[in-house]
C-alpha cells in the first residue's frame, strides 16, 4: 500500500508544482482568512509527500526485508530496531500533523460554505451533489 500511496503522491505533488494551488481564497473571506488560504493549502500539498516520506525511511529503517505486493523487496533490512522506532515515531508524529491540518481544512471550508456562504463546497464536489449542498 505505500508503494501505491507514493505513487499517487508523487503525481499529485508533481501537479501542485507544475501548475500551482488548485483554488484561490473567495472574495467574501475576511483577511485573516485570505492569509490563511494559501498557507493552509500549501501545508497539505507539501505535508502528504512529507508523511509518506517519513513512512518510507521507516521501512528502510526497518530490521527485516519489507517486500511490495508480498513479492518484490523494496527496503534490505539492513537497519535496527532503535533506529526503525525511532523513524516509526517520526513517521507517527507526521501523521497526527497532517490529520490535524486535514481537520483545519475542513473546518476552515465548512466554516466558508455555511457561515459564509460562499459555496466553497461546491467548488470541491461534482455538480451532481451540488443539490445536497
Amino acid at each position: 500500500m505505500g508503494v501505491i500511496l507514493a505513487l499517487i503522491t508523487g503525481t499529485w505533488f508533481a501537479m501542485f508544482l507544475s501548475k500551482g494551488l488548485a483554488t484561490r481564497a473567495g472574495p467574501k473571506l475576511p483577511g485573516w482568512a485570505k492569509w490563511l488560504h494559501p498557507r493552509l493549502h500549501r501545508a497539505l500539498y507539501c505535508g502528504v509527500p512529507f508523511m509518506v516520506t517519513t513512512g518510507a525511511l521507516a521501512g528502510f529503517a526497518a530490521p527485516y526485508v519489507i517486500y511490495a505486493f508480498g513479492v518484490v523487496p523494496v527496503c534490505p533490512g539492513l537497519g535496527g530496531k532503535g533506529l526503525h522506532e525511532l523513524m516509526q515515531d517520526f513517521h507517527e508524529l507526521a501523521f497526527d500533523l497532517l490529520i490535524a491540518t486535514i481537520l483545519l481544512h475542513a473546518a476552515y471550508n465548512l466554516w466558508r460554505h455555511y457561515w459564509l456562504k460562499d459555496y466553497a463546497l461546491r467548488i470541491m464536489v461534482q455538480k451532481w451533489l451540488h443539490k445536497y449542498l
